[in-house]
């Protein structure tokens, strides 16, 4: 069924069925980036990544970027309402990286490097809250 209003926390609820249902798939969505083009990327309201690719810039925009683009932004937190959280994981000997530990610091183990793991699930971030306490207002 056609939704005519689809409210941030089933949004989360709806992805986090997704994950349940294939998490690496998901994962692999989540991670994919499509390039897009330095009109697109200069959308204040659109969350796009802006790299370095063989000495030029390019633009690139992920399913997450869209998705918080549809509910919208805080500018000042530079954050949409939904969040994916990931486990960090060494890529040498699989261990989970631990509390403040991020993609590219070295495993404490081994000396590995830590890259993204699993797709653990979506939440509402701050920010979320606080649009849905004033949702909840209206």
């Amino acid at each position: 069924m056609i939704k005519k209003v689809l409210k941030i926390s089933t949004a989360v609820a709806r992805l986090n069925a997704l994950v349940e249902m294939d998490p690496d798939g998901m994962k692999a969505v989540c991670e994919a980036r499509t390039l897009v083009s330095a009109n697109m990327a200069g959308h204040k309201d659109l969350p796009v990544l802006e790299a370095k690719h063989e000495g030029e810039t390019i633009h690139l925009m992920g399913p997450l970027g869209l998705i918080n683009y549809l509910f919208g932004m805080d500018h000042d937190a530079g954050m949409g309402p939904i969040a994916g959280i990931f486990e960090i994981a060494c890529s040498r000997c699989g261990l989970l990286g631990g509390e403040g530990e991020t993609v590219g610091d070295n495993c404490g183990a081994c000396g590995g490097e830590l890259e993204l793991g699993d797709l653990v699930e979506f939440v509402v971030t701050p920010e979320g809250r606080e649009a849905i306490a004033r949702e909840n207002q209206d």
